[in-house]
C-alpha cells in the first residue's frame, strides 16, 4: 500500500513521480524538439523546417524547444492534420510584439476571407489573449477567446479541443490554459478545409505575411485525432516534471551522468549500489539496471528523445538526451 501511495505523489524537492502521463490513445504526433526540430517522437510525421532554431525549453533545458523569429515555421501537408474532431496541445513563450503570434494554423485562403480552417494565436490584434479562429461549413472566421492576457517571456500551456457531432451537426470547442478550461462554445456544422490541401503550419500562417508569425518558442506540441477529456488535459499539463533534476552533475545528487547528450554509451556513477530505471517522456519504464559505483550503460537501442535515469532508493532522477 505504501508503494502505491508513493507512486501517486507528484514531484516534490526533486523526487520523480509518475503521477500524470501523456495519453497515447489517438495521439497522431508528438513533436518534442529534443535536439531535433522535425522528428516526430511518437509517430512518423516529419515536419519541414524553414529557419526555425533550437532553443531552451520550458524546463530550462537547452535544445529542447523550437524558436521562431517572425517568419520562420515548421509545416507538414497531410490530411491527418485536417480532421473535424481533434485536439492540439503545446507549451509556448512569446518574445516581442506583433499583430499575431501564430502557434498552429491550417489556412484556407492567404489573403481573403475565409482565412483559416483553424488558427491558434494571440497578439496585438487579439489584445494579447489566446484566440482560436476557425471557419465552419456555414460560418466564416469565427473565434473563441480566452480572457487572460499572455505575458511575455513566460511559458504557458494551451490545449484546444474540437468535437464535431454529426448527429447534431455542431462542433463543441474548448480551450484549456495551464490545465484548466478557460473558454468554450458550440457552433453549427463542422470545420471547413480547403480542397487544395493546405498544410498544418506551426509558428506561422502558410502564404500570409510575417505579421502572422510567432516571435517566441514552442515546446511539446501534441496532435490528437480525438477530443481530450478535462482530466486528460490536466494530466498533459502536469505530465512533464518541471521540478526534476536536470543538470549533469548536481551537488548531493545520488547519480552522475556523462556524456549528456549521448548516442550510445552513458557513463553512470552512484555513491552506493542501487537499481536505476530509464523512464521515457510518457512515464514508461523502458529499461532497468543494477549499478554499483561507476558503470557504462548502452542506450544505443533507445529511440531519439528525452529520458530520465531514476534512482530506486532515493527517488531522485536526472534527465538525459538520447541523440
Amino acid at each position: 500500500m505504501r508503494k502505491h501511495l508513493l507512486a501517486a505523489i507528484s514531484i516534490f524537492c526533486g523526487t520523480f513521480a509518475l503521477l500524470a502521463q501523456v495519453p497515447t490513445n489517438g495521439l497522431v504526433s508528438k513533436w518534442s524538439f529534443e535536439g531535433n526540430l522535425t522528428q516526430d517522437s511518437h509517430g512518423t510525421y516529419t515536419l519541414t523546417n524553414s529557419a526555425v532554431l533550437l532553443d531552451t525549453g520550458f524546463q530550462q533545458i537547452p535544445n529542447t524547444a523550437a524558436y521562431f523569429n517572425g517568419g520562420a515555421n515548421l509545416s507538414i501537408n497531410n490530411a491527418v492534420f485536417r480532421p473535424t474532431t481533434f485536439s492540439i496541445a503545446t507549451w509556448f513563450k512569446r518574445d516581442g510584439t506583433v499583430p499575431y503570434h501564430t502557434l498552429a494554423n491550417v489556412r484556407i485562403n492567404p489573403s481573403s476571407s475565409p482565412f483559416n480552417s483553424y488558427n491558434l494565436c494571440f497578439g496585438n490584434s487579439t489584445s494579447q489573449k489566446l484566440t482560436f479562429f476557425f471557419t465552419t461549413t456555414s460560418n466564416n472566421d469565427l473565434s473563441l477567446q480566452d480572457t487572460a492576457i499572455i505575458d511575455p517571456n513566460i511559458w504557458t500551456h494551451v490545449i484546444v479541443t474540437c468535437d464535431y457531432n454529426s448527429t447534431n451537426n455542431n462542433t463543441i470547442i474548448k480551450m484549456y490554459v495551464n490545465g484548466s478550461i478557460h473558454a468554450q462554445g458550440t457552433y453549427s456544422n463542422s470545420i471547413y478545409y480547403s480542397p487544395t490541401s493546405k498544410p498544418l503550419t506551426l509558428g506561422s500562417v502558410s502564404g500570409a505575411p510575417s505579421g502572422n508569425s510567432l516571435n517566441g518558442s514552442l515546446d511539446e506540441f501534441l496532435f490528437y485525432n480525438r477530443v481530450l477529456s478535462p482530466t486528460e488535459a490536466t494530466n498533459i499539463y502536469n505530465s512533464t516534471p518541471t521540478g526534476i533534476y536536470s543538470s549533469n552533475n548536481i551537488q548531493n545528487s545520488e547519480i552522475t551522468l556523462y556524456p549528456n547528450p549521448t548516442n550510445s554509451i552513458l557513463n553512470i556513477e552512484v555513491k552506493k549500489q542501487t537499481q536505476i530505471s530509464i523512464v521515457n517522456m510518457l512515464g514508461e519504464v523502458v529499461k532497468t539496471e543494477t549499478i554499483n559505483g561507476a558503470s557504462k550503460l548502452d542506450v544505443s537501442d533507445l529511440t531519439t528523445g528525452v529520458y530520465f535515469i531514476q534512482d530506486s532508493k532515493s527517488g531522485k532522477a536526472i534527465k538525459f538526451i538520447k541523440q
